[in-house]
């Protein structure tokens, strides 16, 4: 008797092909799901560390421009032009330098005179190991008590 192929189940394999093939399938799904979620995160911290920079950028211009640190008699042809007197800076304190410039980020200030090498450091070290962190550094003048203007830089260093 002659069979008919669609009776003929000699090229027929198992349901084991539908089982690798859904373990193909799951496995490629979730590779996609975890690479799109550590994708996000990246973004998300980059976000974060793109916005702790500006506000990083906005407090050190602010500083250069703070009326409790500027030599008095300047008048300011652009905002970031200030000059800094180290008498003021002497008496500068971190609750002064809070209250006046309001920042929400723990930060820590450091005023450098590149000549005499004196340094005047407010707020507090990072932990070890802290991100986001932006740090930014600025060129400013120094004013000593002896009418001397000498070169300095300001580095901020924020974080979270």
């Amino acid at each position: 008797m002659h069979r008919s192929l669609r009776d003929d189940r000699r090229g027929v394999e198992g349901f084991f092909e539908e089982i690798l093939a859904f373990v193909v399938v799951v496995i490629a799904v979730g590779a996609f799901i975890t690479s799109a979620y550590s994708g996000y995160l990246a973004y998300e911290r980059q976000n974060a560390l793109g916005a702790l920079n500006d506000d990083c950028y906005r407090f050190c211009r602010a500083f250069r421009s703070f009326d409790p640190v500027v030599e008095k008699g300047v008048i300011f042809q652009e905002p970031l032009a200030g000059r800094l007197d180290s008498q003021k800076l002497d008496g500068l304190n971190l609750s002064v330098l809070r209250a006046g410039l309001n920042t929400p980020h723990h930060l820590n200030l450091t005023v450098t005179d590149r000549v005499t090498m004196a340094g005047w450091t407010l707020g507090e070290r990072p932990p070890a190991g802290t991100v986001p962190r932006a740090v930014v550094a600025s060129p400013v003048l120094i004013s000593g008590p002896d009418g001397r203007r000498d070169p300095g830089s300001i580095e901020v260093v924020m974080w979270e």
